[in-house]
């Protein structure tokens, strides 16, 4: 009898092949751009993207870390607008070598396109950056990289502009110095981050209400904040009454429109400046969805709040507070929106089903590439018998091709309500729309948190999601708040393989701790503990899986009836081919798999 022991996490990577066929809807959408390039790096620029001015943004409010800082020289020097202060990693007592970074969390979502570094000013080039690399975060945790590059050894400020893209965090990241000594130490003086800006929309076919205008004589009419004139404007009223906090500015723009920001000039008087605020959108001029909130300076600069685009018709402004505490008046010179739509590209998402005619929640596919996490997509289930069945696919063409290392699949945020969670599920790629290729397949969990798998960088323009089953096993329905291929900056082809390659990954709904051949068969048995993704306790039950290779398909069961928690095991194998586990959290248990 050989002995095999396993008892470390085993990934596992099998090659497998399928051509999935489907009838489909196609829509052409502005989608918000998650395309990353390597970046281009300009100093003292004359040409930003698309030829409109980047502008750096308002710092208020931001916050800074670092790997690390010399004291005297703390990560918020970077923000404090002085050219005699700067950001210094650690020299003493210890020196923490490279490679360091520094991460602005801007505290709001803002679609950017550039970042401005100046080194240190002080006449000393100690510390200076040399390469580096500039990556994007919505939440801290999973980074896009939009550019990297190598600074010069000098004390000129470096600009360098990427793609437009959503970001709330900007992470630099040093990984050598510019003196070329070998220097482990690095400085940065100021650190500035610039968005758009974008055009505004035309206000022409605008309708506008406010909850409250001042009447005559002295009449302030909602229709003023978009005349073009800032010597006009609309405030609540101050005559014969003051409503009270909030109000509301709505904007109805006949259509739906991508937009990604919205603009504000105060009064021209400092009545009525707004401070803080909230902005909501809608569908339907009924039902309002917070888009983003804040709070606005009391001062006569004009104002701006951008955020992922969005394609929406109304776009409400409510003011909660008056920024200088002058009284419960809201008013505002002139209000637009900006054009989103120069920040998109032109993807197109099909799908084998939608829905489209229910009242009750619009289950568009466009709504799983809007950047919302509060819509979706979901399959036709309203005015249709039978209702159609699994699989479901949702396939986005990027009309460019694009070297694909990953998906993320956000499922349906409704809370309490897991309908239509994808469960069992196959991703493939193509060139071309007609060959597909898998990368990826498993089984996600049945809940709300995001999921990402990731694979080996492959070019391709096509990216398809195929459904296999519903989570809860709860019907025919599947549904996505956001799915977004995962783009990689900086690619190359990999070298022909002699003696076989990594295929697709297999995605399990657990860990898999440990790993066994069932006997007589071509499966592979995998399990965990007694929970998918936790150990410990050692109650009496362990969480398996076992795939399928030949037809892909993973089935989790729970293994109760042995009373062994078998996480982290002694495996070994009996002359017949039995699996016998031994030990684990419960360290007294043997159990055997026939």
């Amino acid at each position: 009898m050989n002995m095999y022991p396993f008892s470390s996490y085993v990934p596992l990577l099998l090659v497998f092949y399928l051509v999935h066929q489907a009838t489909s809807l196609t829509h052409q959408l502005p989608a918000r751009d998650i395309r990353t390039g390597t970046g281009r790096e300009q100093f003292d620029p004359t040409t930003p993207i698309a030829g409109i001015a980047p502008t750096q943004l308002d710092r208020a409010g931001w916050t800074v870390t670092a790997d690390s800082f010399q004291p005297g020289c703390e990560p918020q020097n970077v923000l404090d607008n002085t050219g005699g202060t700067w950001w210094e990693t650690q020299y003493n007592p210890t020196m923490v070598p490279l490679p360091h970074n520094i991460v602005i969390d801007m505290k709001n979502s803002h679609v950017i396109n550039g970042f401005r570094m100046l080194p240190r000013q002080d006449n000393s080039p100690s510390g200076n950056i040399g390469q580096h690399k500039i990556e994007v975060s919505l939440d801290g945790k999973i980074w896009t990289q939009v550019a990297s590059g190598t600074y010069s050894n000098d004390q000129a400020r470096k600009t360098t502009f990427f793609q437009n893209i959503p970001a709330r965090y900007v992470r630099l990241t040093a990984q050598s110095t510019a003196e070329g000594k070998g220097y482990q130490y690095v400085t940065v003086g100021e650190i500035d981050i610039l968005s758009g800006p974008d055009p505004t929309l035309p206000r022409d076919a605008w309708k506008v209400t406010a909850d409250s205008e001042n009447p005559l004589p002295n009449q302030h009419r909602a229709i003023e904040a978009i005349d073009g004139a800032p010597t006009t404007y609309w405030s609540t009223q101050f005559d014969g009454a003051s409503p009270t906090f909030p109000h509301t500015f709505t904007i109805d723009q006949g259509s739906a429109k991508a937009v990604s920001g919205l603009t504000y000039l105060g009064p021209p008087t400092a009545k009525g400046r707004i401070g803080q605020y909230q902005i909501h959108k809608s569908t339907d001029g009924s039902t309002w969805t917070l888009v983003t909130s804040g709070a606005w300076t009391d001062d006569a600069k004009p104002k701006s709040t951008e955020f992922g685009v969005i394609n929406v018709r109304y776009i409400r402004l409510t003011a909660t507070s008056e920024a200088g505490n002058r009284g419960p008046y809201t008013a505002a010179s002139e209000l637009n929106l900006l054009d989103g739509s120069r920040q998109a590209t032109d993807f197109t998402v099909s799908v084998d089903s939608e829905e489209t005619t229910s009242p009750a929640e619009d289950g568009r596919a466009v709504n799983a590439l809007d950047g919302d996490a509060a819509t979706f997509w979901t399959t036709k289930w309203n005015n249709i018998s039978p209702t159609p069945g699994y699989p479901h696919f949702f396939q986005i063409d990027m009309r460019a091709s694009y070297a694909i290392h990953g998906l993320s699949y956000l499922p349906r945020q409704t809370p309490g309500n897991l309908q239509g969670n994808i469960g069992q599920h196959l991703i493939e790629v193509s060139a071309d729309g007609s060959t597909f290729s898998p990368v990826a397949r498993g089984t996600w969990k049945d809940d709300q948190l995001l999921k990402v798998i990731s694979w080996r960088a492959t070019t391709a323009r096509y990216v398809r999601l195929t459904a296999l089953t519903e989570a809860g096993n709860r019907g025919p329905w599947a549904a996505a708040a956001e799915i977004q291929p995962l783009i990689q900056s900086t690619y190359s082809s990999p070298s022909p393989q002699s003696q076989g390659q990594w295929g697709e990954t297999i995605d399990f709904p657990l860990i898999p701790v440990a790993v066994a051949l069932v006997p007589g068969t071509s499966e592979v048995l995998v399990w965990s503990a007694w929970s998918p993704d936790k150990y410990g306790d050692g109650n009496g039950k362990t969480v398996t899986a076992i795939y399928n290779p030949s037809t892909g398909v993973v089935t989790q069961s729970t293994v109760t009836n042995t009373q062994h928690d078998m996480f982290c095991p002694g495996i070994s194998i009996t002359a017949s081919g039995l699996v016998v586990v031994s030990g684990g959290t419960n360290s007294e248990k043997t159990s055997i798999y026939k």
